[in-house]
């Protein structure tokens, strides 16, 4: 009885492990003098078996862009997108970007969340916040008559 409960929890385990794969590619651009001018992190992950009705195909890529001079982080974005059933449907789920000022500090932090209609703005001032806002879109109740 053990030994059936064992290989059970054993191919159930190993059958959420398998569920997907994930490839990363790894791009650093240089400007002439050396000093790094972006670097893109992609990230793609899709089922391990393909399904037509379920499968799904997620990216996501993150791009930090430097200074070509001083080598200072000047933008930060991260972008997710997803491919739904049988590939179509592809659209943007989330969305972070970062812009930073001369010194190195946040200036303006956006996140929008696309399929929830929903959108949050920070702006900064030497590094503190000054003005925060969030956006949400409401959703109109249907009543039966």
């Amino acid at each position: 009885m053990r030994a059936t409960l064992s290989i059970l929890l054993l191919f159930f385990v190993f059958n959420l492990c398998a569920q997907s794969r994930t490839h990363r590619t790894v791009t650093v651009v240089k400007a002439g003098n050396g000093v790094i001018k972006s670097r893109t992190v992609t990230k793609v992950t899709t089922n391990f078996y393909v399904d037509l009705f379920n499968y799904y195909k997620k990216t996501t890529v993150r791009t930090m862009m430097f200074d070509s001079i001083t080598g200072k982080k000047v933008s930060y974005t991260k972008r997710i997108t997803r491919n739904g059933m049988g590939g179509h449907h592809c659209y943007e789920m989330y969305c972070h970007v970062i812009l930073f000022d001369t010194k190195g500090k946040k200036t303006r932090d956006e996140e929008t969340w696309c399929d929830k209609g929903a959108r949050k703005l920070r702006e900064y001032e030497h590094g503190k916040c000054v003005f925060e806002t969030v956006e949400r879109k409401r959703r109109k109740k249907i009543q039966d008559e």
